[in-house]
């Protein structure tokens, strides 16, 4: 092309290695303790590579075309220097982080002036360089070329990843899938644990707005025993869901590797998760099957004797390979130029294999333990209550009660699958959630309550109770190691139970409704 440069080329890969910085940070943090978030693929790092040569190229072009075009070229250069820079700047992209949209909260808030005044900064930015053309553009070019270099750093600390860790092997599961896994059918105690993520009952039970309808949790709650006052065991899933599945009371974790989670105890001590025992592990011993169908946490890396497993990775933004292939990594990783999006895509995506993998994880085997992290409710928002479909423009509060809708939704496929397999009545299902949802807008006046649903369904007990004594969530796993073992067979037993291991009045972080007045904390829901 007449009047190209190497410098434009240059200009170009520079900036388009820094539009794609995020999906950077994704694939360079497999070299450390982050790596537990992930299951990238060699592919994925490949397919990033090729994407900044393309993009590059495109910025290369586009520049030596509009210099050519003399000032309203420039001004347009300008505008796209400025553009790429705000946005990694403003952190807009495809991460929970919600960019621009975080200014809503503290309008709405009334603190006006920690709006106005980001605006009135990019305001006059944008004014200086209109206004200063020719130093404006000096001043982006010169910008841009100083981190140039990074260009070769990003290049070769990911082709070092590549060869060194080889992360196709490194980030792969090690237990057999869901699809492949041939279990024994032996007779015996069977216990499927359901872990809705950020549930909270307050919203999805107790003050549910009546357009919201969950008719799988109502089912399940009119079966079984509804535990009322059960407070959340961690605000985040790397602490409640350690918790849950060992018995342990954590009270921090980090990372340490792509196959370790560090847990901090209230003692003081310091375990790795993958050492301590769990249930899956009980229920082996016991001679039943353990399977693990979740998201966020690595399992099939952490837990890889467990007899089937499915997992999908928190951090997935653009990169998939291992799943869709080199392409379609290409693909997908474009998707993260447009803000907002690719989260979304990949939220829908999980869902949709979820409800798959879940509902054949449901009905694995016989005696054993079948433990089900269900994403849903977690942001972000992707159902449409009037369509009853996903949608990738959902963004208001109200997100959440419709996220909610689709959790149900899951649990009603769980439950049909195992219906069918004729699994229902004779397993004990709990459902629950690790803890209560994080994302609420500050500006919605709503009172601080930690309570998370806790349903136990027995098997072949009529159910119907509803149980108001107050307890930390964290007895999900005696409750379900105590039913691996046969050691609870009828409601009168669940009640007795939970009465022994109830804290009375030792849960501060609760905001618990009263229990209504009775010489018993269960009473029987049927009743008007």
């Amino acid at each position: 092309m007449p009047g190209f440069r190497p410098r434009d080329l240059l200009i170009g890969l520079s900036m388009a290695n820094l539009w794609f910085i995020r999906l950077w940070g994704e694939i360079l943090a497999v070299a450390g303790p982050d790596a537990y978030f992930s299951s990238i693929a060699n592919a994925d790092i490949y397919a990033l590579m090729l994407n900044v040569l393309l993009l590059g190229g495109v910025f290369a072009l586009g520049a030596t075309w509009l210099r050519r075009q003399g000032r309203w070229g420039r001004r347009v250069m300008v505008t796209g220097f400025v553009l790429v820079l705000l946005a990694q700047l403003n952190q807009l992209g495809p991460e929970l982080n919600p960019g621009v949209l975080s200014l809503v909260d503290p309008w709405k808030s009334g603190k006006y002036l920690d709006v106005l005044a980001p605006i009135a900064v990019v305001l006059l930015l944008v004014g200086a360089c209109w206004r200063w053309l020719q130093r404006a553009l000096r001043l982006a070019v010169g910008f841009v070329l100083v981190l140039s270099p990074f260009v070769a750093v990003t290049f070769g600390r990911a082709a070092l990843i590549a060869w060194q860790l080889n992360p196709t092997e490194a980030l792969a599961s090690r237990a057999p899938t869901v699809d492949d896994a041939e279990l024994p059918r032996r007779a015996g105690p069977r216990v499927v644990l359901i872990v809705l993520d950020a549930m909270g009952r307050r919203h999805a039970i107790d003050d549910r707005p009546d357009s919201i309808l969950m008719p799988a949790l109502e089912r399940i709650r009119a079966e079984g025993l509804d535990a009322t006052q059960v407070t959340q065991i961690g605000k985040q899933t790397k602490i409640s869901v350690p918790g849950m599945l060992s018995g342990l009371e954590v009270e921090a974790s980090e990372p340490e590797g792509a196959d370790e989670l560090m847990l901090t105890l209230e003692d003081g001590r310091t375990v790795p998760w993958s050492e301590t025992d769990n249930l899956i592990d009980e229920a082996q011993e016991l001679g039943g099957v353990g399977v693990i169908a979740g998201w966020y946490h690595p399992y099939c890396r952490l837990f890889d004797s467990s007899d089937a497993c499915e997992t999908y990775p928190a951090r997935t933004v653009g990169s998939r390979a291992r799943e869709t292939g080199f392409w379609r990594a290409v693909a997908e990783q474009q998707l993260a130029l447009v803000p907002y999006l690719s989260l979304r895509l990949r939220q829908v995506e999980i869902v949709e294999t979820q409800r798959e993998d879940l509902a054949q994880a449901a009905v694995l085997g016989e005696q054993g333990f079948v433990f089900l992290h269900v994403i849903a409710p977690h942001t972000p928002w992707i159902w449409d209550h009037d369509a009853q479909d996903y949608t990738l423009t959902e963004f208001s509060p109200d997100g959440m009660f419709f996220n909610l809708e689709l959790a149900d939704v899951m649990l009603g496929e769980i439950r049909e699958a195992m219906e069918k397999a004729g699994q229902w009545d004779s397993t004990a299902v709990i459902v629950t959630s690790d803890h209560v949802a994080q994302y609420r807008p500050r500006w919605i006046e709503e009172p601080e309550d930690t309570r998370v649903p806790f349903i136990v369904k027995l098997p072949g007990a009529p159910g119907g109770m509803s149980y108001d004594r107050a307890f930390n969530g964290i007895a999900v796993h005696e409750l379900a190691s105590a039913l691996l073992r046969d050691e609870i067979t009828d409601c009168a037993g669940l009640v007795a139970w939970l009465d022994a291991h109830a804290a009375s009045a030792s849960t501060p972080s609760a905001t618990p409704s009263p229990a209504p007045a009775s010489t018993s904390a269960a009473t029987d829901a049927r009743t008007p």
